[in-house]
């Protein structure tokens, strides 16, 4: 299923392409970021600087766990399961069709997670940034992955910096055999690109 996020009058619609119809996601207003996973079943939304989830049909709508980033969220390619990483530092999973109990913390509050996430072309592995300052002047940075496809997730450092230089995430490459970043000037955010989401 084809599906686009629409958002109209503040709220999100979902518009399946191959049978020209259109579902009604929210309907309180105040929506922005509108994100449909896989499939078309879900949207992920903000509302008030916090990140949402909700069935494409408007049945139900759960608020994520620390979901005060939601810029951060990226649907799996190929499953509906969302990633995101919180303000405090958290990286979330939530698979909506859990309900509530589908959210996991794969790295607590105070890991550091930064905002770049990015899915492996398989769907099961997700890499990411953690940002560890130290002190004024220096930092200590690693690319990261989990294999989300394990029952207990456990990340695993793919390389790490510290000093004066930063690591800011890309992509996948497409055959998950490779994680691709830039090492950078800790006030820069890396080369502007375009991400699928």
């Amino acid at each position: 299923t084809c599906a686009l996020p629409i958002l109209r009058d503040g709220d999100a619609y979902v518009h399946d392409v191959s049978h020209g119809s259109t579902l009604r996601a929210t309907k309180s207003g105040g929506v922005s970021q509108v994100r449909v996973a896989p499939g078309g079943n879900f949207v992920s939304f903000a509302r008030a600087g916090k990140l949402f989830v909700a069935k494409s049909d408007g049945t139900a709508e759960f608020p994520m766990l620390d979901g005060d980033r939601p810029e951060t969220a990226r649907w799996g390619a190929y499953n509906a399961v969302l990633v995101y990483s919180s303000a405090s530092g958290a990286l979330v999973v939530f698979d909506p069709r859990a309900g509530p109990m589908g959210q996991r913390v794969i790295d607590p509050a105070g890991s550091g997670v930064g905002p770049n996430l990015a899915w492996s072309a398989s769907g099961t592995k997700i890499a990411y940034e953690r940002r560890k300052p130290i002190g004024t002047t220096a930092t200590r940075d690693g690319i990261w992955i989990v294999n989300t496809a394990l029952g207990t997730p456990v990340s695993t450092p793919v390389y790490l910096s510290s000093g004066t230089k930063g690591l800011r995430l890309c992509c996948w490459s497409s055959n998950d055999q490779y994680v691709m970043f830039w090492q950078v000037p800790l006030d820069d955010e890396g080369p502007e690109i375009g991400r699928a989401h």
